[in-house]
């Protein structure tokens, strides 16, 4: 290896020069090496700003199934960094330009700055190498490498077809948190059922950025192989006391058929099923709970709807008192600081 000057570039890519960098160290990290680990550390700093600032975004409970863990780090990501906020931009941008200016290293300040568009796509794998995996986005065509630990090739090597998000990781990317395989029959199905979904939207946006827009949606029809509505799974399974139950049914009953479309719906719905499965609550008026959950999905900011409602226009639409949903509301609102504690300590 060729003598490094004093003042030239430090070969571990930090930006500054080697005799105030790595010098006087006895190894030289490998640049690609450092970078990834600094984006790891970078990426769950993130993780900790959505937890601290969006515990709304938290799940309502631990995943069950791998599966659904997938589809809690999936929705937590888009959320994060691709669903645009009503005030512009996204969640991620204000904690990227807090970093922008404590980050020195050029390769690593390049990947947190692409990390304000993430890749979200279907992909199809070209070519497997070692250490990464060659694919191609299947919307515009452009290729990407990936690394090999976030694409599980060697358990379904049958399974060309991915739907994942992919972040820059320094010189390639990384899918978060893992591409979700499936074989062509079922990619083709898929797209069948993708296109005449498009065709029925008769949206002026591109069929990428209708996928982009409806991803959620799109990432549980891939991840469960069917359409399905989540909340009704969950009911399927949940042995519900008949009052517990009841306190759905008025929701449903009383809530928007445009709002029950809302991913905020079925987190409300599940965090109702959580919230009776561990607190056994005693329930003598149906009505107080399902409006005071009503006016916390519509009014505060757990759900991101907020709208413009009153507690006495809830009440009336449930025949209740405004006082007694806000007795209600603030035990909920005890119980959702009580899970964003819960997950805090198991990151």
């Amino acid at each position: 290896m060729a003598k490094i000057g004093r003042n030239e570039p430090c070969p571990c890519g930090s930006g500054k020069k080697y005799k105030q960098c790595c010098r006087n160290k006895k190894v030289v990290e490998l640049p690609k090496k450092i970078v990834k680990e600094e984006l790891n550390q970078h990426y769950m700093q993130f993780q900790e700003y959505v937890r601290k600032h969006y515990p709304y975004l938290l799940p309502a409970h631990a995943p069950r199934t791998d599966e659904e863990n997938i589809e809690q780090h999936l929705f937590l990501i888009y959320k994060g960094m691709v669903e645009p906020l009503e005030e512009g931009g996204t969640i991620v941008d204000p904690f990227i330009e807090k970093l922008e200016k404590t980050v020195t290293r050029p390769a690593t300040l390049e990947s947190l700055q692409q990390w304000r568009q993430p890749v979200v796509s279907m992909f199809e794998l070209k070519e497997e190498g070692s250490e990464n995996i060659t694919v191609e986005d299947l919307f515009d065509g452009e290729v990407y490498e990936v690394t090999r630990d976030s694409i599980p090739v060697d358990h379904i090597p049958d399974s060309p077809y991915y739907l994942g998000i992919l972040m820059k990781w320094g010189d390639v990317y990384q899918s978060m948190p893992l591409a979700v395989p499936d074989v062509k029959a079922s990619y083709d199905q898929f797209m069948e059922a993708f296109e005449q979904e498009y065709k029925e939207a008769e949206t002026s946006l591109s069929k990428h950025e209708y996928f982009v827009q409806t991803f959620l949606e799109q990432m549980k029809t891939w991840l469960y192989r069917e359409h399905f509505n989540e909340f009704e799974q969950v009911e399927e399974v949940w042995e519900g006391r008949p009052k517990e139950v009841e306190v759905l049914n008025q929701l449903k009953d009383n809530v928007d058929a445009e709002v029950q479309q809302e991913n905020a719906f079925t987190s409300l719905k599940n965090l109702w099923i959580t919230y009776c499965e561990e607190n056994r609550p005693t329930i003598r008026k149906a009505g107080v709970f399902a409006a005071a959950l009503d006016y916390l999905m519509m009014a505060t900011p757990y759900f991101e709807l907020n709208k413009d409602v009153t507690k006495k226009e809830i009440a009336e639409k449930y025949g209740v008192s405004p006082n007694s949903i806000t007795k209600r509301t603030k035990e909920f609102d005890e119980y959702i600081e009580e899970l964003t504690a819960r997950n805090q300590q198991q990151a």
